[in-house]
Parts: structure tokens; C-alpha cells; sequence
């Protein structure tokens, strides 16, 4: 994994933990979170503070060597982005035949293999959530657990009206979606904060 320096930090980390910034025609910065755009492009720590902070101490137009112009809601876009990698990661997950959705098709694969990833519906009903992480934590010592899209948004991935509940496989699209979703993290909860504690701990991913 090549290593990438954080113009805030200066901290030499894997370009999975840092987002990639370019600038546009118009020398305003904004985010490549796939690290594909042309030109020269500056890395940030994945964090909301640290993009913030980027943008305060005009960081991006010294590491850009140009007079940059960082807008206000420049995190929100990073996490506009990221959170569009991760559903793009779910639809490709379900092309390959690595995805199911549904509450009884959910439960009746945990049954019968470790979940890569389990996806519940941020506005999903408590009670199938629930159901669900028992089944879990009654055979699996550590299930990692998504809750930051709603049912509309997961639906339209799976090509359907709703989806509350999701289960990805374990394998390497499992992987890449962990790797989004870490750096996602730094900009908004994975996990509804106002979801019950003591049964999400148990899956949460350190």
C-alpha cells in the first residue's frame, strides 16, 4: 500500500486513511476520494478536524503551490463522496452475487455463514434490527455493522423500493467496502449514535 505525507499533520500514512484534494478549472479545491482526477493533488488525514483545518490555515493552497480556494463545505462534500464509493461497493457487491436483502433472507444466511458486513437501514424498524444481531451474537464472535444509509438509498442499490436489512459476504469487495468506510467514519457516525448501545458494541469493527 504506498504511503501518501498529510499536509496538516505531516504524517506519512496508507492512501486508504487520507483523502486525495485537487482543484477544479476554476482553482477551487474539492475532493477525489478515488484518487483518479488529472493534476497535481494533495492528501488530508480522514477526518472532518483535520479538512477543516486544512482549509483555516490555508493549507491546501501551500501543499498546491497555487492560490487555492478551499470552500466552506468542503467535508461535506469528502463525505457526499465517500458515502457514494460505499453504496457504489453495495451495488457491486449485489452484481456479483455477494449481497442478499431482506429480513428473512438476512437471517437465514447468518444461519449459515459469518457476514462480511451487516447493513440495517438507519430509519429501519428496531425490533427486525434486533432479531438480527441476537441471531449473531448467538453464533459469531464479531459481525461488523453498518447503520449510515437509509432504506430508500439501500433500496435503490438493491434495485428495489425499500431495504431495511443487508448482508454482504465476507471476501474482497468486504474488504474494500471495510477500507471506505473507515475513512467515512471520520466524517460521520457508521453507526446511528442514537442506536441501542449495548447491542451494537458487541459488533462494532475497532
Amino acid at each position: 500500500m504506498r504511503e501518501r505525507k498529510c499536509i496538516v499533520t505531516g504524517q506519512l500514512l496508507p492512501e486508504t486513511s487520507l483523502v486525495r484534494f485537487v482543484t477544479d478549472e476554476h482553482g477551487t479545491v474539492m475532493p477525489d476520494v478515488r484518487a483518479k482526477a488529472p493534476g497535481r493533488g494533495v492528501w488530508v488525514s480522514a477526518t472532518r478536524e483535520l479538512v477543516e483545518q486544512a482549509i483555516k490555515s490555508k493549507g491546501f493552497a501551500r501543499g498546491l503551490k497555487s492560490p487555492a480556494q478551499a470552500p466552506d463545505d468542503l467535508a461535506d462534500q469528502v463525505t457526499r463522496q465517500l458515502r457514494k464509493l460505499c453504496l457504489d461497493l453495495l451495488g457491486l457487491a449485489r452484481r456479483s452475487g455477494q449481497l442478499v436483502g431482506g429480513f428473512e433472507k438476512v437471517r437465514s444466511a447468518v444461519r449459515t455463514q459469518k457476514p462480511g458486513w451487516l447493513i440495517h437501514a438507519e430509519d429501519g424498524a428496531k425490533d427486525g434490527r434486533h432479531k438480527i444481531l441476537a441471531l449473531c451474537r448467538g453464533l459469531w464472535d464479531e459481525v461488523p455493522l453498518v447503520g449510515c444509509f437509509d432504506s430508500q438509498t439501500l433500496g435503490i442499490t438493491l434495485g428495489r423500493e425499500q431495504v431495511g436489512h443487508v448482508l454482504m459476504n465476507s471476501g474482497a469487495i468486504a474488504t474494500r467496502l471495510g477500507l471506505q468506510l473507515g475513512r467515512l467514519s471520520g466524517f460521520t457516525p457508521v453507526v446511528p449514535l442514537h442506536w441501542d448501545k449495548m447491542m451494537v458494541e458487541t459488533f462494532q469493527r475497532e
